[in-house]
């Protein structure tokens, strides 16, 4: 488009008219740099009035700190007349009479004519599309922020739901919360579980062995994992160095910030949450109530890890006396008996009975009874090995197996039993004793060996050992 001070066409009136029905900036600048075209949508986007831009410079709508790159720009092309943004749709930035600054779109032509180039841009104001652009950017980062929170939780979700023993998941889900990018933390941390008034570490990650003897016994109350665990309430701090609540430090500490959080089921704090953190960093909101659900799923694991495990001892152990069941017996009757075959290996039933107790009970009450029945319990906890399991096998019968015991060993902890018994609880026991031989396949029949013995010193007058099996043959 060729375009002097007054663009020439025979429909100068239909171009005029054009110009001013149009709703987007139409400018046009001389070769010089001066205005030469001013339309109405200019008037009303800039502020300035045709007459008061006419002949004036265009930079005058540029703001200040862009003015300098325009005009090398504007005259790289006057010399070279190798187009950059000739002929293309741009964002820039223009400046408004009252000294605003917003976000246009420009497309810019130009045109050679006989008084030299002339340049022509339509501009249209982009301010609403802009704001709209950032709304839907911010939204799309809230977006993502949310879906990467939704995912950390997941993750922890899953984790937690491995069949794991507590510590291997409690680690395992440390590890997936540390490299949770929307989190700012170290690779290191932990987690405390409250027994009694101490903390015992069940989980850690990243500590050496200076960290791991200090915090070998942590009290509640002590330090900010203990202060935690105390109130029940999240702790933080911002550099260990400056905090004098941080009371228990290691050699090699270096300075670093802290976030504690409790581990809670229903409101009772069963453990803690240690973080490391760049010294001072900020904690925000988003992040404290993100990492306050991961807690409670935390605090929610321990607890059901803790119930699976009393019900487990439950089902395996005697309510009464605490010791094993029948049913824990077969489990550690049958691996007994088959390490017993397979390595020839020492193996012995010892099984006994409260000489008279249906008497005892008559007489003192079942409460009684039942003190008796748990103090010959205890004894034969205090008397066993190691690797001994003491059985309560019915009533007032007792079975204790003996991995790796002769019968000639049985016999003699068999004595001792029934000694102990008759000097420390004041009544007597008859006792039984089997060993495994050749012949034997099924714990069953060991069992039946050692009630056979235990039957005969019943019947011999009670308060003795007697054995079976190959030994009674």
């Amino acid at each position: 488009m060729s375009v002097d001070n007054e663009p020439k066409t025979e429909n100068n009136g239909l171009y005029k008219r054009l110009l001013g029905a149009s709703i987007d900036a139409i400018v046009s600048v001389a070769g010089s740099g001066e205005v030469i075209l001013w339309n109405a949508a200019a008037e009303s986007l800039f502020g300035y009035a045709e007459h008061e831009m006419l002949g004036k410079p265009i930079f005058t709508i540029i703001p200040a700190e862009m003015r300098d790159k325009h005009k090398a720009g504007f005259a790289r092309f006057l010399n070279t007349e190798k187009p950059v943004l000739i002929g293309k749709t741009v964002e820039v930035d223009a400046l408004r009479k009252d000294g605003g600054v917003f976000p246009v779109e420009l497309s810019l032509f130009a045109d050679k004519g006989d008084t030299g180039w002339a340049f022509t841009a339509i501009i249209r104001d982009i301010t609403l599309r802009k704001k709209a652009e950032d709304s839907i950017m911010r939204r799309s980062e809230e977006l993502a922020k949310v879906n990467t929170e939704l995912c950390a939780l997941f993750a922890v979700s899953s984790s937690l739901s491995h069949p794991l023993e507590l510590e291997d998941l409690l680690t395992h889900a440390l590890r997936v919360i540390t490299k949770l990018d929307t989190l700012d933390t170290e690779k290191r941390g932990g987690i405390f579980i409250i027994e009694g008034d101490r903390l015992v570490l069940a989980a850690h990650l990243g500590h050496n062995e200076g960290f791991l003897k200090m915090h070998g016994d942590v009290r509640v109350g002590q330090c900010l994992c203990g202060l935690a665990a105390r109130s029940g309430e999240a702790v933080w701090s911002a550099n260990s160095d400056k905090d004098a609540r941080h009371t228990i430090r290691h050699e090699g500490m270096s300075p670093h910030g802290h976030l504690i959080l409790p581990l809670k089921h229903e409101g009772v704090v069963l453990g803690v949450m240690y973080l490391f953190l760049p010294v001072n960093t900020e904690i925000s909101g988003r992040t404290k109530d993100l990492l306050t659900s991961l807690a409670g799923q935390l605090g929610g694991a321990i607890h059901n890890a803790r119930l699976y495990k009393k019900t487990k001892e439950e089902s395996l152990k005697d309510p009464l006396t605490g010791l094993a069941n029948r049913r824990l017996m077969d489990a550690e009757m049958a691996r007994n008996l088959t390490a017993a075959k397979k390595f020839k290996t020492s193996f012995s039933v010892l099984m006994a009975d409260i000489d008279y107790f249906k008497k005892y009970n008559d007489t003192y009450g079942h409460a009684a009874g039942d003190k008796l029945l748990e103090g010959f319990a205890r004894l034969l906890m205090a008397l066993k090995r190691g690797a001994d399991t003491v059985v309560r096998y019915g009533g007032e019968e007792f079975l204790m197996l003996m991995p790796g015991t002769s019968l000639a060993g049985a016999i003699k902890m068999s004595e001792r039993l029934r000694e102990r018994t008759e000097k420390d609880i004041g009544i007597t026991v008859s006792i039984g004793v089997a060993a495994y031989h050749e012949g034997v396949e099924e714990g069953v029949e060991l069992i039946k060996e050692a009630d056979s013995a235990l039957y005969r010193a019943k019947q011999s007058g009670r308060n003795r050992v007697e054995a079976g099996g190959v030994a009674a043959a």
